[in-house]
């Protein structure tokens, strides 16, 4: 089954360092069909984008000016190829093996 996660931001440029990097790893840890994460940045001013470019298996659609959590999500739902759409905030902090119990 194919997963794509969706992250909407804004200003998250602190929650995305430290909490992006545990949430690849449990997509790369996924063996059963093929991933995505796509972040959409809704007009952030706080460098988020130059930290987002730092993962390349992130997939990145900006916003050319703040128009909100629900069409951030909406336009990286459309964007999304998964069989599963997993949409989580820059806050989560995911934990091991988080993907499982979603799929059950």
């Amino acid at each position: 089954m194919n997963l794509s996660v969706v992250i909407p931001n804004y200003n998250g440029k602190d929650l995305l360092s430290k909490n992006l990097p545990k949430i690849l790893d449990e997509i790369n840890n996924y063996k059963t069909g093929k991933t995505e994460v796509i972040i959409v940045d809704d007009a952030s001013k706080d460098n988020s984008i130059n930290l987002i470019n730092k993962f390349p298996n992130v997939t990145l659609y900006t916003n050319p000016k703040n128009l909100g959590f629900s069409k951030s999500v909406n336009k990286g739902v459309s964007y999304a190829t998964g069989d599963i759409i997993i949409l989580l905030n820059t806050d989560v902090i995911p934990d091991k093996n988080f993907i499982v119990p979603l799929l059950t």
